[in-house]
């Protein structure tokens, strides 16, 4: 795995590195270690993912990362301008993960990294991305609808394309969400929150 993780670029504003490796300068930069088993950028949910915040303004903007893995699309938003993220995971792996990811990037402050119940109670973030899979993102649309601010950017993947209208019909009542994104037969949906 080590010899197979390249530096990958997204939106000409974000780079993924292995560690050791340099990217071009004035580029937003994620340097991951050498050999890790998940979380590289590689799999094309991932990778549209960061292509899509790597779109985004994030300017001192909060987002939230459900289903964090290895932190990698929170520490990016952190990168890219975000002032904060909270990063979401059900497993204990890949919360140890993402703070070994936070802290190689040095953004270990602006991360708050917790389990699904440790979520800041009353938080409202002003970006979502969720990489989980599909059955689950509509089982959690609720949930993750009552932590964003109305009008927030969401972008959720994780989703094959048949599975797509499912989960943006499961969402529909509080938000709009199209195929923004299609890499395989891997899909992105991204819209925004209803409400302003």
């Amino acid at each position: 795995f080590e010899q197979t993780l390249e530096p990958m670029s997204f939106a000409n504003r974000l780079w993924v590195i292995p560690d050791g490796s340099t990217a071009p300068d004035g580029a937003a930069v994620v340097t991951l270690a050498p050999g890790m088993a998940f979380g590289t950028g590689e799999h094309p949910t991932t990778a549209m993912c960061l292509n899509w915040l790597a779109q985004q303004s994030l300017d001192s903007l909060q987002v939230l990362d459900y289903g964090c893995g290895s932190g990698l699309l929170g520490i990016a938003a952190v990168k890219l301008g975000a002032a904060g993220c909270c990063a979401v995971d059900i497993d204990p792996q890949a919360l140890d993960a993402s703070r070994d990811n936070a802290a190689t990037n040095a953004v270990s402050d602006q991360l708050i990294i917790v389990e699904p119940g440790a979520v800041p109670a009353g938080a409202q973030y002003d970006v979502l991305v969720a990489n989980i899979l599909s059955g689950t993102l509509i089982d959690l649309g609720p949930v993750l609808c009552d932590l964003v601010k109305p009008g927030a950017p969401l972008a959720l993947t994780g989703i094959l394309a048949h599975q797509a209208a499912g989960v943006a019909d499961a969402w529909s009542g509080w938000a709009e969400l199209n195929v923004g994104d299609q890499d395989g037969d891997w899909v992105l949906l991204s819209g925004s929150k209803r409400g302003n």
